[in-house]
């Protein structure tokens, strides 16, 4: 501990901080020893915490799936669609589970690069123009607890051919 001398009939504050580490309750104790009165003596202060987290959401209402920490795999499938011709929206929903304001810094649609159809994930990059259109653009933001928004998704094919696409919603949820 920090050693502080308080003089006779004075007093002062101090200050506690509490960062967790991880989701959960958590328990400590400040001490304070003092030699008032010519003795030795310690006072015990408990200390307690619940660390929370935001938790992030994804669902897809048409088939009643959610994406929490991965486990499910989400897909939307618009089916054949002439060229030029917009889907009716579908919709996903991006919610904050958690107990904590959740910060989504953005949702994009990326997609399979021209000469790479059938391309994994990691390879999708933001499309020049763009067959999967967001509305509304953007819903980068803070969630409170329990907040959702909706995000609708329309379909227009500029090529022929199946599309390999992906809806990618960045934010703190750890």
């Amino acid at each position: 501990g920090v050693p502080f001398k308080l003089e006779p009939q004075k007093e002062t504050t101090l200050q506690v901080a509490y960062t967790p580490a991880a989701a959960g309750p958590d328990a400590g104790t400040l001490e304070l020893t003092t030699n008032a009165e010519g003795t030795q003596k310690t006072v015990s202060i408990a200390l307690t915490g619940n660390g929370v987290t935001p938790d992030l959401e994804v669902c897809t209402p048409e088939n009643s799936q959610c994406n929490d920490d991965g486990k499910v795999q989400l897909a939307l499938d618009f089916g054949q669609v002439a060229l030029g011709q917009s889907t009716p929206a579908k919709q996903v929903t991006v919610k904050n589970e958690g107990q904590y304001a959740l910060s989504v810094k953005d949702a994009v649609v990326l997609a399979c690069p021209w000469d790479k159809p059938d391309c994994g994930f990691v390879d999708m990059v933001a499309p020049s123009e763009p067959e999967f259109v967001l509305d509304p653009v953007s819903i980068s933001g803070s969630f409170a607890p329990a907040e959702q928004k909706t995000i609708n998704i329309t379909y227009t094919p500029l090529g022929g051919g199946g599309n390999r696409s992906a809806l990618r919603v960045t934010s703190d949820d750890p």
